[in-house]
């Protein structure tokens, strides 16, 4: 899994692959640009609103940590410093997962996980902060949080959790997007 969709992807009980979240998106180069990460969680049926607020790092860790207090998780837009992008307001995602004193934590792509503020110092930077997606489900379904167990070339084996019920490990194709619920 080579980008954040594909972790909040278990964050909402769905198994996507990476493949078909940038297709969703319908990109003309090979990575999900900030426009359209909007169209691939719509064609996916992700429920999501956007942040709105000022921008830099106090306003948009506000919401953030709402959003997480509130159990939903965030992609954010981050500066990588020193940039080789200097021209635009963002250079990579990652998905916050907690917060505190030393800022936001969140996982990266690059199998870590990092806490991040508004630094101007090399690394992860929120400073000057202004995209963030808060995930908030999938169609109409209950929460089923979906993690992964075993990832295969032709099928993934997930572990499906639902409050007040015994996990299920289901094995799905890996090539195609499955949807977990909590719905009997």
């Amino acid at each position: 899994m080579s980008f954040a969709f594909a972790l909040i992807s278990f964050l909402l009980g769905m198994w996507a692959p990476q493949r078909l979240i940038n297709s969703a998106g319908h990109p003309a180069h090979p990575d999900l640009y900030a426009t359209e990460i909007p169209t691939a969680l719509t064609e996916l049926g992700v429920r999501y609103t956007t942040y709105a607020g000022a921008r830099g790092y106090e306003p948009l860790a506000k919401w953030t940590r709402r959003a997480l207090e509130e159990g939903d998780p965030v992609i954010l837009g981050v500066k990588i410093l020193p940039t080789a992008h200097p021209d635009c307001g963002l250079d990579h995602f990652v998905l916050a997962v907690g917060y505190g004193r030393q800022g936001m934590l969140v996982n990266t792509t690059w199998g870590t996980r990092e806490w991040v503020r508004d630094t101007t110092s090399k690394g992860l930077s929120l400073a000057n902060g202004f995209y963030g997606i808060r995930l908030t489900g999938i169609g109409k379904q209950t929460r089923a949080q979906a993690s992964l167990l075993e990832d295969g070339e032709k099928t993934v084996k997930v572990r499906v959790t639902c409050a007040g019920r015994p996990d299920r490990v289901d094995t799905v194709p890996a090539y195609r997007v499955a949807r977990f619920d909590c719905i009997d």
